[in-house]
């Protein structure tokens, strides 16, 4: 059975483990890293992501709206989900076609707004 693939980019671990462990019971499959730079280099290796989940801070010289950026640019396909504990940090706006999911946020809530997007067909 098809199971679209969510990369998960969370630096903070317990968090990065409740969120991979609810979208795996929503039925999707997961890859999950602790920094942008790695999500990067994910994506380069063309996995079949089809969604990737971001926080906006992390360590490293990419943020989660940078990396937003990015798969606009380079993955124009892949559907974004930015997350932050509080509004977008002045100065910085969502890429174009993404969604912002405010911290805290249950299971359902993460579910529901992955649900939202046409995954269940594997890509072209």
């Amino acid at each position: 059975m098809f199971r679209p693939l969510i990369l998960v980019v969370e630096s903070q671990a317990r968090l990065r483990k409740q969120s991979v462990a609810a979208i795996r019971a929503g039925g999707f499959d997961t890859i999950d890293v602790a920094y942008a730079e790695a999500a990067v280099g994910i994506l380069e290796s063309d996995f079949g992501v089809r969604v990737v989940f971001t926080d906006v801070h992390m360590r490293g010289d990419l943020d989660g709206v940078r990396l937003g950026h990015l798969v606009r640019t380079h993955w124009p396909a892949i559907e974004l989900v930015v997350t932050a504990d509080k509004s977008l940090p002045k100065g910085h706006e969502l890429p174009a076609n993404s969604q912002f999911i405010l911290k805290p946020y249950s299971a359902g809530d993460l579910v529901h707004v992955l649900r939202g997007f046409r995954l269940w067909r594997p890509q072209d």
